[in-house]
Parts: C-alpha cells; structure tokens; sequence
C-alpha cells in the first residue's frame, strides 16, 4: 500500500457499469490514473476523455491479474449485477473497493470492504476522497482478502451447494 495513484475498472466498458461516472470523476482527478479494462461497447463514448484515463479494452487474464495487483483501488459503479467475478477478483488480491450497492456486491464486500455509491459523480468523488486514506485501504483490502479466503474457497462453495442441495 502506497499513496493512492491507481484506480482500476475491469468489466464491459458501458454506461451500464457506470464507466461515464468513472470518466467524468477522473477529470476531477488529474493526478490519478484510471485504467478501464474490457470490451469497449458502442455506448460509450470514447471522445474526449479524460489523459488520466487509460483505455486498454479486452486484455489476457494474466495480464488482468497484473494490472491487479499494481493497482490501488477497485471501482465499480455498475448499474445492475448478479455476481461479478470481477469484484471477487479484486478482493482476492486485496483491493479495497468502490461500487455501487447493487446485485450480490454488498453480500461480497460488506460494509468493511467498499464504499458504496450512488449512481452520481459527487458520490464517486466523495468516495475517493474518502479511500486516500492508507489505514483505511489496507484495513479494507485485508477484509476483502480474508473474506475470499474464508467465503469463496472451493471447499467452502461445494460444500455450501451440497447443503443446498440436500435442503432441497
């Protein structure tokens, strides 16, 4: 952990994930670096954004897990989710997060995992402002990393469906 310099968003690339909000954000935040990995789709403009935006569009996984790891923060602001494995992604490698409360996240990453935004810039803004502070990301990342390795093993999982299962 280090001074907050790297926000990194992994997912379609949609106003759908919230990547709008995101750009309109890092433009508040020239010293910042926001790098947006995944399949850029039409509805998102990609004219005139921010320098400090970095656009790579769909990546190799372990090129993913390398971009992982360098980075400081997670944001998601999507829309709608079911279960994004990329958050589960982002946790496994410590990452603190910020995401919108929608679809499974808030099960994922609790209250001591993320911040949780409302679908506005001020929110995101707001939110970075709030995770610049070292103490408060590591103690965020621990718990996301602490949560996957207790919650999302493997054993954990089919052991958890074999319970379902027999409930059924």
């Amino acid at each position: 952990y280090k001074e907050l310099q790297n926000l990194l968003f992994v997912g379609n690339v949609t106003t759908l994930k919230g990547v709008n909000l995101i750009a309109s954000a890092a433009s508040k935040f020239p010293h910042l670096k926001f790098t947006f990995i995944g399949k850029v789709c039409n509805d998102f403009n990609t004219n005139n954004l921010p320098k400090n935006i970095e656009l790579l569009g769909q990546i190799e996984h372990e090129r993913i897990k390398k971009y992982l790891n360098d980075a400081d923060v997670f944001i998601f602001p999507s829309y709608t989710e079911g279960f994004p494995l990329a958050v589960l992604e982002a946790m496994s490698v410590g990452l603190p997060c910020i995401a919108s409360n929608v679809g499974a996240i808030p099960d994922m990453l609790e209250e001591q995992g993320a911040f949780y935004v409302e679908h506005n810039v001020d929110s995101i803004c707001d939110a970075i402002d709030k995770i610049k502070d070292i103490d408060l990301r590591i103690k965020m990342g621990s718990f996301n990393f602490n949560k996957v390795i207790e919650a999302y093993n493997s054993d954990k999982v089919i052991s958890d469906l074999f319970d379902l299962y027999k409930h059924l």
